[in-house]
């Protein structure tokens, strides 16, 4: 017997079986799209919205003159070895200083292609700055100097608060990235 038999649908069992079959497959389905999506249709908006970031609490940064000693286990002759902020808890509109030092264990001469330079990235902008020479000394195997340069906060930090600082010499460099927030 198959389907397209004309008598086949004018019997009444099979067609109320097959529309019972239908309308018990259709309520499953449906219950499985329900049940599928836990999230109701308000909770998805909710969830797509963005938090207010300006009511979290941040915590503070410490105040005042920092040093980081950068220890790395790079091989170069060449390397930054200490950084000095000067307040790391600048706050905009006032001036940190930043203080470099570089070694050279080969020794090389200071040439006007020896350069160190940085950018800050804050919340909403980042701020490239230079260093100039401020000293130069060390002993007969290596040779010790230290950079000085400084920017003025322009933005605020709460969330953001990082620098890049690379040193170069005579197309040789060494970067390191600082992280405080």
């Amino acid at each position: 017997m198959t389907m397209n038999n004309a008598s086949f649908w004018k019997k009444p069992r099979p067609l109320w079986l097959s529309l019972s079959l239908l309308v018990v497959f259709a309520i499953i389905a449906f219950f499985i799209v329900i049940l599928a999506s836990k999230v109701s249709f308000t909770e998805k908006i909710e969830i797509n919205e963005k938090p207010d970031l300006g009511s979290l609490d941040v915590a503070p940064l410490a105040q005042g003159k920092r040093t980081y000693e950068v220890i790395t286990d790079s091989s170069k002759a060449f390397k930054i070895t200490q950084v000095d902020i000067d307040p790391l808890d600048v706050k905009r509109g006032e001036t940190q200083i930043v203080t470099v030092v570089v070694e050279d264990t080969e020794n090389s001469p200071i040439t006007k292609e020896n350069n160190v330079k940085a950018i800050v990235h804050q919340d909403n902008t980042s701020t490239p700055f230079s260093f100039l020479l401020k000293k130069a000394e060390g002993p007969a195997t290596s040779t010790v100097t230290t950079w000085q340069g400084s920017w003025v906060c322009g933005d605020s930090h709460s969330f953001t608060y990082t620098m890049n600082v690379v040193a170069e010499r005579d197309g040789d460099n060494h970067s390191i990235d600082l992280s405080f927030r």
